[in-house]
């Protein structure tokens, strides 16, 4: 997942998600108290979880930048520092260096990680690593990158604060409306509403030679509703390396149920990057795509900003070739109200609590009194008289709390969900066919307006 500069994500982040109040000028020490740099920036992914804090290691800004995971940093704001956790200065001096300009990659990332796993975590640090960039997850790392209220404080409520605005944040020319979303997910109806019960999915792909390279597996549509990529399953029965293919390099075959990849092989398709369900379709995931698919011809330059419009050869839907993919496309884009927008989860935690009570209990004790005989008068000994042993038994008796706990309803809680309506004025351009008569010579024309046809 690309990691961004906080501000390029979400320039506002300072008003919206700090409420004025910025980490980024902290100083930085170790647990030792000795000042190792500054916050500089804060790097986030693309979901809007904070991961690396870029730390200035020089003087006035000038030095050596390296990154900080957040799970290793102890914020206190009350002094505007962020303390290393089992950090020093000569250690950050060993660090990767980190540059603004630079794209942060799973192997960068992976010597930043190496130099600041415990030998006591137990993962892999030395050699190859326990896990790769298709399978490594930051959940993997727990102590680099969880936060928690006593180390970070309120730094983790401006996560969420952060994650809740994901519909704002700008990836490289585009903003969040253009993220990728599979059809189902962003408009779960589809099948019904859009396509007419009928669907593209299971879709065979063939080359322009005829050549069997997959099935289509699903779509990728951006947040406005237009198409923008076909995913491929190039294996067998579903079971395969999964690729992107361009809507506008697809040729489509109703009748047939196929689809036709302009210009395309299957062996082209194995060099292509795999897609997998659980990624986040990203800039540089793309422009790796598009690189794939892009003509010399095209003059789009690799290495520039890219936008779907300057792709117009990969993108562009036209009516030779797409002609029903482009109603549906109208159809979901005029559906757009109706984009699932999130789901709304509604759980339940157990809270504990010490409950005191009072019970009185009765127990019983022995008391034996002794005193002196108000009267001398001689009695006559019974049979216990000067005899050793037991010569009296009572049994004694206590109660003991008994306290049972029962489970009550304290608290109905009944969910529903309500549609709120409102009119939205649209404006598009139609078309519609007009008759245009040409008349060679003088012939009589009457125009028979109530039908609607002319007459020679």
């Amino acid at each position: 997942m690309a990691l961004r500069k906080i501000g390029d994500l979400y320039p506002s982040y300072k008003e919206d998600i700090f409420g004025g109040d910025d980490i980024k000028n902290f100083s930085v020490y170790s647990d030792n108290d000795k000042k190792i740099g500054s916050v500089q920036d804060l790097l986030v992914d693309e979901g809007g979880r904070f991961r690396y804090l870029v730390i200035n290691t020089g003087f006035l800004g000038l030095g050596k930048k390296v990154l900080l995971p957040v799970g290793s940093a102890k914020i206190d704001y009350s002094r505007e520092r962020v303390y290393a956790s089992g950090f020093t200065k000569e250690q950050a001096e060993n660090l990767p260096e980190y540059n603004d300009n630079m794209t942060v990659d799973y192997d960068y990332e992976e010597r930043v990680r190496h130099s600041y796993r415990r030998p006591t975590a137990g993962v892999a640090g030395t050699a190859a690593p326990a896990y790769d960039r298709s399978s490594y997850s930051y959940d993997r790392d727990p102590e680099l990158y969880q936060m928690s209220d006593r180390e970070h404080g309120r730094f983790g409520q401006y996560q969420n604060r952060l994650m809740s605005f994901k519909d704002r944040f700008r990836f490289g020319n585009r903003t969040g409306n253009n993220h990728l979303y599979k059809i189902g997910d962003l408009y779960p109806n589809y099948k019904e509403d859009i396509f007419g019960d009928d669907d593209i999915k299971g879709y065979s792909v063939y080359s322009d030679t005829d050549e069997r390279v997959g099935a289509v597996y699903d779509i990728l549509v951006d947040g406005t509703g237009n198409f923008r990529y076909f995913v491929v399953n190039t294996g067998f029965l579903g079971i395969g390396k999964k690729i992107l293919l361009p809507i506008g390099r697809a040729r489509i075959d109703r009748d047939r149920n196929r689809i036709y990849a302009a210009g395309f092989t299957k062996e082209q398709a194995q060099n292509l990057p795999e897609y997998n369900d659980d990624m986040t379709v990203d800039y540089d995931y793309e422009e790796r795509v598009r690189h794939s698919y892009r003509r010399p011809t095209a003059g789009v330059a690799g290495t520039t900003a890219s936008s779907y419009d300057r792709d117009a050869a990969l993108y562009d839907i036209n009516e030779q070739n797409h002609q029903q993919l482009k109603l549906y496309e109208e159809r979901l884009i005029a559906n757009k109200h109706r984009f699932n927008t999130g789901t709304v989860t509604v759980g339940k935690r157990v809270e504990t609590d010490t409950a005191r009570v009072s019970v009185p209990v009765e127990k019983e004790r022995v008391v034996i009194e002794r005193k002196e005989p108000m009267s001398t008068t001689p009695v006559t000994p019974d049979a216990t008289a000067f005899k050793e042993g037991e010569v009296a038994r009572m049994e004694v008796y206590e109660e003991t709390a008994d306290v049972q706990k029962q489970a009550y309803v304290r608290e109905e809680v009944n969910i529903r969900k309500e549609t709120d309506r409102e009119t939205v004025e649209m404006q598009d351009t139609v078309r519609r066919e007009e008759l245009e008569v040409d008349a060679d010579g003088n012939p009589i024309i009457r125009s028979d307006s109530e039908n609607r046809r002319d007459r020679i």
